[in-house]
């Protein structure tokens, strides 16, 4: 069954439209059916604005990724997700597509998301071994506490899976620190489907937020088996320290708005892409910089590091 629809706008797809998934009490966007034609069109789309220069740099190439995302969902369609994919052994930035689940619950709509890319999908997407399950609320909040303009749910998944985390406690419960400013807390349940995140926490909350006797890093991986970290980019105590000095930020991170994307409509991906040399560079990276995965682990936790062979982390929303 069928539910609501929305035009893509792909340029190598113009008449497709992305369709509503419903099966029972679960709805899924984009459809199932749909998946290999919006990463075909994705993936060629990408690949056709970026100049030979770009396409065959990894770090131009990943920063192209992460704006491509971007443009996409501002630009296109806010209910299709693009997701940089980036795994080893070659590093090499391609063009996935995020499926969103939305369950019916006691809780009410619980979240979950998949990604999509090369005709599969890929393994699923876990914290330490546990699934992730978001409520509706989560966003709702989210939006409240880190959005300065239009709300952009996907940024929220990009919080989840991109940046390092770790188990805080908050009063009597436990939550997922992201290491980012301005920092994201999110108070979960632990449950027999692994992690349920049931919101995130108000500035005024945040003063509750204390660090665990033994500080636990949460790791985002592919597959069941829970991967051992032989060195973090991040150490937990660097981490946690990191949280102290977010905690008491009040900034919010500024959001495309109305105005914004009605000026990106005149813009090509092509346009933008022929920029993304100047950008990377004017963000401080350089030919000596690289691309890896946050912990050498095989996930959808990437970065840059600024200086090859140094541990200097570049961690960013998209």
């Amino acid at each position: 069954m069928n539910g609501n629809t929305w035009p893509a706008n792909l340029k190598f797809a113009p008449r497709l439209h992305i369709i509503e998934e419903i099966r029972g009490s679960t709805r899924l966007v984009p459809h199932t059916a749909q998946l290999p034609d919006l990463a075909k069109a994705l993936q060629r789309e990408f690949e056709a604005g970026l100049m030979k220069k770009v396409r065959t740099n990894l770090v131009w190439r990943t920063e192209g990724a992460k704006e491509f995302c971007r443009f996409i969902r501002h630009q296109r369609c806010s209910h299709l997700w693009p997701y940089p994919i980036i795994r080893a052994p070659d590093l090499i930035a391609k063009i996935g597509v995020i499926q969103h689940i939305i369950e019916a619950s006691p809780w009410g709509g619980v979240h979950s998301f998949r990604l999509y890319h090369d005709n599969t999908f890929l393994p699923e997407v876990l914290f330490s071994g546990q699934p992730l399950r978001v409520c509706s609320h989560v966003f709702d909040r989210f939006y409240e506490r880190v959005i300065d303009g239009d709300r952009d749910d996907a940024m929220l998944v990009n919080c989840l899976w991109c940046m390092p985390k770790i188990v805080v406690n908050v009063g009597s419960g436990q939550a997922i620190a992201v290491t980012s400013d301005p920092a994201c807390v999110f108070p979960y349940r632990l449950t027999s489907n692994g992690y349920l995140l049931v919101t995130c926490l108000t500035l005024n909350s945040l003063k509750r937020v204390t660090a665990p006797q033994n500080k636990v890093v949460v790791t985002a991986h592919y597959g069941p088996a829970q991967p051992i970290i032989t060195q973090y980019e991040l150490p937990p105590d660097e981490m946690w320290d990191c949280i102290k000095v977010c905690l008491q930020s009040t900034k919010k991170i500024k959001t495309i708005t109305a105005n914004v994307r009605k000026a990106l409509c005149m813009h090509s991906w092509s346009r933008i892409a022929d920029n993304i040399k100047i950008a990377t560079f004017l963000a401080g990276f350089t030919e000596d910089s690289t691309v890896g995965l946050i912990n050498q682990i095989d996930g959808p936790s990437w970065t840059i590091f600024k200086v090859a062979g140094r541990k200097t982390p570049s961690f960013c929303y998209f």
